[in-house]
């Protein structure tokens, strides 16, 4: 039993400080303004998200919120998968209108 809870320390203690660590890479690389493909965990470099909004019958003027597309890629990535949704959705519903606009 005791080996188990050695064993169960160490895996918690490694991970602590992996997740440490990867932090202050990421926080060491916007420092100094390197381009980090590979340690963007925490922070993006730039805002390429869409937000998808519906206005309801009842209330025309309303935008209600649906959806964020904000994968890690280009601002066209994310536009085209918000339309392709906003077209799927006013397929479904014909009386409510459905769109996309550009940041969060």
């Amino acid at each position: 039993m005791k080996s188990v809870i050695n064993w169960t320390v160490l895996i918690l203690v490694f991970g602590f400080f992996w997740f440490v660590s990867y932090f202050l890479i990421d926080f060491a690389f916007n420092i100094f303004g390197f381009q980090n493909k590979g340690f963007n965990f925490f922070t993006k470099t730039e805002d390429s998200s869409y937000t998808l909004y519906m206005n309801s019958e009842a209330f025309p003027d309303m935008r209600i919120h649906i959806a964020n597309f904000n994968a890690d890629e280009d601002k066209s990535y994310n536009e085209e998968n918000c339309s392709i949704a906003a077209r799927f959705f006013q397929l479904q519903i014909n009386h409510v209108n459905y769109w996309c606009e550009e940041g969060r």
